[in-house]
């Protein structure tokens, strides 16, 4: 079954009127990127049998790297995988796949990114300053232990939600106001992560341009990529938690 002609007669004319161009294709994978390259789109099918149908976002995120995305992760659009049988059986999912791009999943990524937050210098100039004592702190203030809980992280995810829902501002504006508080909370959760691996670390500059920790072993923990990939995309995008995998599996 051919997924060139489909595309060509459903999908390509969507893209191309949202500004996206081919970037890379072959008998069984496209990939669309917008100008800036801030955003990709790859659809590709899987003959194992049933054959299926996959769709992919990439978006460019607040550290100026791709975060990746099932379809069926975007919270406004059904399931990302669609079986197909027969090759009109396949033109008719890329015709609702198109459909759904164009209406639901574009529109919302768009929103997104101009909402995208980015750490900057003033976010790494404000961890720097005392990050285990700003820990400490936001502990204390909301009555928390520092250990490497699940109960902690849970908390955090809801935190930043109530912090979203302070007012009827945007997110970017939101951020920038609460920047103090966001702040001690990324510190906290710098310093619960810390209790996951059982190694000396330190809170450091990373080559002067990045504030995270380093432990004994040489690796780099950055908690402001996760904390702010939650801030960007949640609710929207059910892709990221700030609870390690291996806690939540047993919660």
């Amino acid at each position: 079954m051919k997924l060139t002609k489909a595309v060509k007669s459903f999908l390509l004319p969507v893209m191309e009127n949202n500004e996206f161009s081919i970037m890379d294709k072959s008998q069984r994978y496209y990939e669309f990127s917008n100008k800036g390259d801030t955003l990709r789109v790859i659809v590709d099918v899987h003959p194992y049998p049933p054959p299926y149908l996959r769709t992919h976002f990439l978006f460019r995120n607040g550290h100026g790297v791709f975060s990746h995305f099932e379809f069926d992760q975007l919270r406004v659009v059904p399931d990302g995988y669609m079986v197909y049988s027969t090759q009109d059986d396949l033109e008719k999912k890329i015709a609702l796949l198109s459909e759904i791009i164009d209406d639901l999943a574009l529109p919302l990524l768009r929103n997104l990114f101009l909402n995208n937050v980015v750490a900057d210098k003033k976010v790494f100039n404000l961890l720097a300053d005392k990050p285990e004592q700003q820990a400490a702190n936001f502990a204390e203030r909301h009555n928390l232990s520092t250990n490497f809980e699940c109960s902690n992280f849970l908390f955090l995810e809801e935190h930043i939600s109530e912090m979203q829902r302070s007012g009827d501002k945007e997110r970017l504006i939101v951020f920038n106001e609460m920047l103090p508080q966001i702040v001690n909370a990324i510190a906290y959760y710098g310093e619960i992560l810390r209790k996951e691996r059982r190694r000396r670390s330190s809170w450091l500059w990373d080559g002067g341009r990045l504030f995270g920790i380093k432990y004994s072993d040489g690796s780099w923990l950055h908690p402001h990529r996760a904390f702010i990939d939650f801030w960007n995309f949640t609710p929207y995008i059910d892709a990221h938690r700030l609870a390690p995998y291996s806690l939540r599996q047993h919660n």
